[in-house]
């Protein structure tokens, strides 16, 4: 009867563990609303009309939104999936005529929330889970 009780609880942490990477595996873009952490310029200077403060990012539907909350300055585009595996999701963007790239890199119970990576233009931002 203990080694049946054994199995049954294994079998228990197994579900339990298999639910749990199923549920990180199938998160994306949009189950979140982004905060910028951090903005790296390839070339050039910081645009002069670019806020100091919180750049947030929203998806939607295949629609990406990045506002800056300080100034009131939006910017929307497009995004679509190109590529994916269990650790990532690859996504092509376009904000107005400038077409870049998003990565979102999920999160596990080890390293914590997911990140997600834009490029586009000169500029990579690189933005964190709001909470």
């Amino acid at each position: 009867m203990k080694k049946y009780i054994e199995w049954i609880v294994l079998a228990v942490a197994v579900a339990a563990s298999l639910a749990f990477a199923i549920g990180a595996a199938t998160r994306s873009i949009d189950d979140y609303t982004w905060k910028m952490s951090m903005m790296e310029i390839t070339s050039g200077d910081r645009p002069s009309d670019f806020s100091e403060g919180p750049v947030l990012c929203t998806a939607e539907n295949g629609v990406l939104t990045l506002t800056e909350p300080e100034n009131g300055q939006t910017y929307t585009g497009t995004y679509r999936v190109s590529d994916k595996d269990m650790k990532t999701i690859e996504y092509e963007i376009m904000i107005g005529n400038t077409q870049g790239t998003a990565v979102l890199t999920r999160g596990d119970a080890l390293k914590g929330d997911p990140q997600l990576k834009i490029t586009i233009g000169r500029f990579i931002l690189y933005f964190s889970v709001e909470k």
